[in-house]
């Protein structure tokens, strides 16, 4: 694998260096979906360390609020995590949900303590989170949400009135029903790093279009085309019409890639 990838018209770098370096006997977690993004970290997680040298941890979408109580979906999510988790021949595997968890302090507590209490060489968490991810985070502390003073059904207003700090969320809001994340149970890095020995997040400046030209980069595109984003088949295929299949679909034509993905939905 090169040491540099440079991605689109912006020359944007991505380096391998972004995944660091661990010691004989010690151990990675990814936490892991299955979708484009954590799949290609798995990929890359996978020749870097070795499949035995990484532990796969599955987050349950009820971890951070947006679909609280939402059966059908965790059983969708849990069948792609299943099954990208059998296709790149992974060996460690941990399920973290959020039965307990009464704060966002203690999600990252009782997250760590749970991986540590079952592997305790774990040196790393190494998460798919993207540009994405990151300006939602940035905005929520910006907009003063974890103090409470803004509302959940406030914050598109605050993101439109500032779209030109927020771009990539605000695109994400207009053109694919995005729900805004980390609403419910507030992600803090600095919170985070706390508990696990480190957060790393080698994607944080690439938006989807740039994941899926990233694939193209490193000969991935047939692992590219067999993942799966959609939220609501529990088929092979993808619905077309959920915001995650949006996304997938916008991503491979920003990127100009082919998209041989099965969508039940065309347009």
């Amino acid at each position: 694998m090169d040491n540099f990838y440079t991605l689109g018209k912006n020359k944007k770098l991505f380096e391998l260096a972004e995944f660091p370096a661990i010691n004989t006997g010690e151990k990675v977690v990814i936490l892991f979906t299955g979708g484009m993004k954590s799949y290609l970290i798995g990929l890359i997680a996978k020749e870097i360390y070795g499949i035995e040298n990484i532990i796969f941890g599955f987050i349950s979408m009820d971890i951070f609020g947006d679909f609280k109580n939402n059966t059908k979906r965790l059983q969708v999510s849990k069948k792609n995590y299943d099954n990208a988790f059998k296709k790149l021949g992974g060996i460690h595997k941990i399920e973290l949900d959020d039965d307990s968890f009464t704060s966002r302090e203690e999600m990252h507590h009782v997250s760590s303590k749970k991986i540590l209490s079952k592997f305790s060489s774990v040196k790393y968490a190494i998460t798919g989170y993207t540009k994405l991810h990151e300006e939602i985070i940035e905005m929520l502390k910006e907009s003063g949400w974890g103090l409470g003073k803004i509302t959940r059904n406030q914050l598109p207003a605050y993101v439109e009135k500032n779209s030109e700090k927020y771009k990539t969320l605000n695109y994400a809001i207009k053109n694919f029903n995005q729900p805004i994340h980390f609403t419910n149970k507030f992600v803090d890095f600095n919170e985070i790093q706390k508990h696990f020995y480190s957060m790393v997040r080698p994607f944080r400046n690439l938006t989807d279009h740039e994941i899926v030209e990233l694939y193209g980069k490193m000969n991935f595109l047939k692992e590219l085309n067999e993942t799966m984003s959609c939220e609501v088949l529990e088929t092979n295929e993808h619905c077309g019409k959920c915001r995650n299949c949006l996304q997938r679909k916008d991503a491979f034509l920003q990127a100009r890639i082919k998209d041989t993905t099965k969508y039940s939905f065309k347009s």
